[in-house]
């Protein structure tokens, strides 16, 4: 995984539903939902 070879740790990844309008704004008229996904990472790195 691209964090964790960074120096990331304790990573955690919660996915989010993508909404209608989000979709609708970059999809163009076609299906992308189907495609893409949503998410919020929380990580830590020591310095």
């Amino acid at each position: 995984m691209i964090l964790r070879k960074s120096g990331f740790s304790d990573i955690d990844i919660q996915l989010n539903e993508v909404t209608d309008e989000y979709a609708r704004k970059w999809g163009h008229g076609l299906k992308i939902k189907e495609y893409i996904a949503s998410a919020d990472i929380l990580a830590y790195k020591k310095v």
